[in-house]
């Protein structure tokens, strides 16, 4: 008898589950108007322009019941984020509108910003003025899914303003950062004679996540003119060393005749002692006898900077200039100073 029950049962509850899911399926198809989320399960109650309806959730449009396709997505807490896709009837077609929950773009195209556009997988499936864009899910945290790509007008030049609030998007291979169209790069050989790759941008963006690149910016700065990452860059030949345009040197031959090859630099920007990894060239001004030890405070030629000051190296009086004689006394270890012989004499 129990076994009689337990049949009769499990056919009820089949049977209702089977009527449940023509009616989930003629709700989608119909959609059926809703209050406080009464849909049969599995539909889901939205919240459109023009009221809330019943629609199938979906995640391709193989789980759409008859002519729906998969054209819809609904958002999470406060709609920063994606949660998944619903069915849409397909009745609007190329740049026609496909806002709110009842009509969806037709087969082949995609919906962005309200509009449908032609889908694509590149560039060259698009227009001369178009670029294949990649409509990306929204997610708080992490890179988001790509739905898939559409053809967008794209008329903004290299340096043009970008943005939300600025008509249009960038061309081809251009980026929008910084409120700029930007080319971004690996090399200087990517960029134009007059530009070089040493712009930097990093952000986070909804749906996208983190995103970093290099970019091409004018190189305009001489040889001791201030740069930086989002400044003009130095021009072909110069590094930009502490915000500041250096020439890269060997020996004093590769610098200036009013320079000296002893600027000491690091391809670590943290670390500040040691033996440096390359060596630029200063502008030598400093006078005998004038305060010295920075990059902007530099001994000429045959002067070494000694004790925070310009001095001249002698071996006796007659090596000096006007009174000075050969009196001071220079140790290479300062903890040895004033112990034994000195490694130098200097004018004083």
């Amino acid at each position: 008898m129990f076994s009689r029950w337990s049949l009769l049962v499990a056919l009820l509850v089949l049977a209702s589950g089977m009527v449940g899911c023509k009616d989930a399926k003629k709700e989608a198809l119909q959609l059926k108007r809703c209050e406080r989320s009464r849909c049969t399960k599995p539909n889901k109650c939205l919240k459109g322009p023009t009221g809330n309806y019943c629609v199938a959730l979906c995640k391709a449009d193989k789980d759409c019941p008859g002519d729906l396709l998969c054209t819809g997505r609904y958002g999470g807490w406060l709609g920063l984020s994606d949660k998944g896709g619903y069915c849409r009837r397909a009745s609007s077609g190329l740049g026609e509108s496909c806002k709110g929950i009842e009509q969806g773009c037709k087969r082949g195209l995609g919906c962005f910003r309200g509009k449908c556009y032609n889908q694509c997988k590149s560039h060259d499936t698009c227009g001369k003025k178009e670029a294949c864009v990649p409509i990306v899910t929204k997610k708080l945290v992490g890179r988001g899914k790509s739905l898939y790509k559409v053809c967008l007008t794209a008329t903004l030049r290299n340096g043009d303003r970008c943005g939300k609030r600025v008509k249009g998007l960038c061309q081809r291979n251009l980026v929008c950062a910084e409120k700029r169209c930007l080319r971004p790069c690996k090399k200087d050989s990517q960029c134009r004679t007059n530009q070089r790759c040493r712009g930097y941008h990093r952000s986070y963006l909804v749906g996208a996540g983190f995103q970093s690149f290099n970019y091409c910016v004018n190189a305009t700065q001489k040889e001791g003119e201030s740069c930086g990452r989002k400044r003009a860059a130095c021009v072909r030949g110069l590094t930009c060393i502490s915000r500041v345009c250096r020439k890269i040197c060997k020996s004093a031959s590769g610098c200036g005749e009013e320079q000296k090859c002893i600027g000491a630099g690091f391809n670590n920007p943290f670390r500040t002692f040691g033996k440096p990894d390359f060596r630029y060239c200063l502008d030598a001004t400093r006078e005998e006898g004038e305060r010295c030890g920075t990059t902007k405070t530099v001994c000429k030629h045959k002067l070494y900077c000694w004790y925070g000051r310009c001095r001249r190296p002698c071996r006796r009086s007659r090596d000096c200039t006007g009174r000075r004689r050969c009196r001071g006394r220079y140790w290479k270890n300062k903890y040895m100073k004033g112990v034994g012989r000195p490694d130098y004499r200097y004018c004083r």
